[in-house]
């Protein structure tokens, strides 16, 4: 298991004009045949294949990988405000 922690994050919303702030977050990562197979069942297709992936496709590895609940809320609600 891999643990690491991503440092707190300041986010200006230039239509309000306010800052956010985020609090370090502390990630616990697994990497398994489950992760594996919960990438597979989603992107139809052999994880490892030797093949490049895509951007969208390794952050979605890293969620399956993601032991805490609370990591793929996070992602999810940093991912809306900077796309």
């Amino acid at each position: 298991m891999l643990t690491i922690v991503i440092p707190g994050l300041e986010y200006f919303n230039e239509e309000t004009e306010e800052f956010t702030y985020y609090d370090d977050v502390k990630v616990q990562l697994e990497h398994s045949l489950v992760s594996v197979s919960k990438w597979e069942s989603k992107w139809c297709k052999p994880f490892l294949n030797g093949k490049d992936k895509t951007m969208e496709e390794i952050i979605d590895y890293v969620k399956c990988m993601a032991v805490d609940d609370f990591f793929h809320s996070f992602v999810f609600s940093v991912e809306k405000r900077f796309t």
